[in-house]
C-alpha cells in the first residue's frame, strides 16, 4: 500500500502511511533551529542601525540648534520688534526671547524642545553664561564659546557648536 515515492492521493490510510507523515511540514527542532539563525542574524545587523540611528538624531539635533541660533540672529539683525534677540541654553530645550535678558515667564518666549534622545551635555560660553544675546543690526555677540550636545545613551556621542564674536554659527552636524 505505501511505498517510498508515495504520492499524497495514493495513499488511502492517510495518517498510517509513513511516508506522507515524513512529507508534512517541519519539526520542532528545525523551527527552533530557524528561529534561532533569525534572531542572530537580527541581532547582528540590528545593532549597527540602531548606532547609526542615533548618530543620525544627533546630527539633526545639531543642525536643529545651529539653524535656530542662525534664525535668533537673524532677528537680532532684522531688528524684528526694535529689540535685541537672544537664545536661553538648558540641556534640554532652546528657548528664544526678545530683549537683552531671559526672562523666564514671558509669554513671548519660544521653546525649542532638543530629542528626547539628545541633550545638551556642556555649555562654556563667555562669563558662564546660558544665554546668547545677538546685538540689533550687527548680530554680533559677546556670549563667544562652545555648546556640546550629546546623546542620553551614550555621552561619548557627542556634536560641537561654536558662537563666533561675530554671531556666526559654526558646527559639524
Amino acid at each position: 500500500w505505501c511505498s517510498n515515492f508515495c504520492p499524497l492521493d495514493a495513499c488511502t490510510y492517510l495518517f498510517a502511511c509513513r511516508c506522507n507523515l515524513m512529507m508534512k511540514g517541519l519539526t520542532i527542532i528545525e523551527i527552533m533551529i530557524a528561529i534561532g539563525i533569525s534572531i542572530i542574524l537580527l541581532s547582528v545587523v540590528g545593532i549597527p542601525f540602531k548606532r547609526m540611528n542615533e548618530t543620525q538624531v544627533l546630527s539633526k539635533e545639531t543642525a536643529n540648534i545651529m539653524g535656530v541660533l542662525n534664525n535668533v540672529r537673524s532677528m537680532a539683525v532684522s531688528s524684528k520688534g526694535g529689540v535685541s534677540h537672544g537664545a536661553h541654553i538648558s540641556t534640554n530645550e532652546v528657548i528664544i526671547f526678545g530683549g537683552d535678558t531671559y526672562l523666564p515667564g514671558d509669554p513671548n518666549n519660544i521653546s525649542v524642545p532638543l530629542h528626547p534622545q539628545v541633550n545638551i551635555s556642556s555649555i562654556s560660553l563667555a562669563s558662564g553664561a546660558s544665554d546668547i544675546v545677538f546685538d540689533q543690526l550687527t548680530g554680533e555677540t559677546s556670549s563667544v564659546g562652545t555648546i556640546t550636545l550629546s546623546l542620553v545613551a551614550s555621552s561619548t556621542q557627542t556634536k560641537m557648536i561654536t558662537i563666533r564674536a561675530t554671531g556666526l554659527i559654526d558646527g559639524t552636524p
